[in-house]
């Protein structure tokens, strides 16, 4: 027996027996939380490829890397430039070194990896965003095999060097609003009616406390438009209702105003969206109040 471990040892060296690999599956698992931990211990640099980066936790994470002095490095789709609830931007301002591509003949940077120190790698569907943590079903691995993390290392060098490399910068001014980043509550408007709006079993004490928790934060919905607006002074305004009958009153961003076009209704299109939670159904009205909204 003592010879078989020897001829093993010698065959795959002590390096491969000590490789380690941790699953995750979202959303039960601690993804967020485990490659959060896995950020702070890196010692000397950080490189991300990420399709879609809207965690604010994961990004101030890498912020305080950064303040410590390790390399940060960060490829992200080149869409990420102007999508506003990307953290991209914000990250870029504060001094990480971010680079945006695109794939070949039109396509995506659809990759979803960061590497700790060039010694393990965390990957997987699971993109860094807040959704994608507490409501999509996905899948990450974090490994320390080392033929595996050399293979994302060169992949990772060399996307970074390639022409295909785009402007770093971001290709339009952003305001301090967009700047801003979006710390997403992990409840949708239809989860936050069931527990503060009149059919919910909450104490009025319970409901005070999650609401002071919600408000200035962003959330998600879906549901119906039932009417659009736009005032010159405030921009434009949906209401929105989603199966259970709730609704949402949205201010949108002033660039989503071609969104809601002045030539026929939006009545009956259905929408996902998202916004920052101002006010909830009351005595003054029913509904909740969003601003700083996006349609999709």
């Amino acid at each position: 027996m003592r010879f078989i471990f020897a001829l093993v040892v010698i065959a795959f060296g002590p390096t491969a027996l000590a490789a380690t690999t941790e699953v995750f599956f979202s959303p039960a698992a601690n993804a967020k939380e485990r490659l959060i931990t896995a950020i702070h211990a890196a010692k000397n640099s950080l490189d991300i490829a990420s399709f879609r980066f809207t965690s604010v936790d994961i990004a101030e994470a890498l912020l305080e890397a950064k303040g410590r002095g390790v390399h940060v490095r960060l490829l992200a789709d080149e869409n990420e430039s102007q999508t506003h609830p990307s953290v991209t931007t914000y990250l870029q301002e504060e001094g990480l070194d971010v680079r945006y591509i695109k794939g070949r003949f039109g396509g995506r940077m659809h990759h979803s990896f960061v590497i700790f120190d060039a010694k393990a790698v965390f990957t997987g569907p699971y993109h860094l965003t807040e959704y994608s943590d507490k409501f999509n079903l996905a899948n990450a691995i974090l490994t320390d095999e080392p033929q595996l993390v050399d293979k994302y290392q060169a992949q990772f060098n060399k996307l970074y060097e390639e022409p295909l490399t785009i402007a770093s910068t971001p290709t339009k001014q952003t305001t301090a609003a967009e700047r801003e980043p979006r710390r997403f509550i992990g409840l949708s408007i239809s989860h936050l009616d069931r527990l503060l709006g009149k059919d919910s079993t909450l104490p009025d004490s319970d409901k005070e406390i999650l609401w002071s928790h919600s408000k200035n934060h962003y959330v998600r919905g879906e549901g119906e438009i039932i009417s659009s607006s736009t005032d010159p002074l405030t921009g434009p305004t949906v209401i929105i209702r989603d199966k259970r009958g709730t609704e949402t009153e949205i201010l949108l961003d002033t660039d989503e105003a071609d969104k809601v076009p002045k030539t026929r209704t939006l009545n009956g299109d259905t929408v996902s969206f998202t916004g920052r939670l101002l006010a909830r159904p009351g005595a003054m009205h029913n509904y909740f109040k969003l601003d700083r909204g996006t349609l999709n």
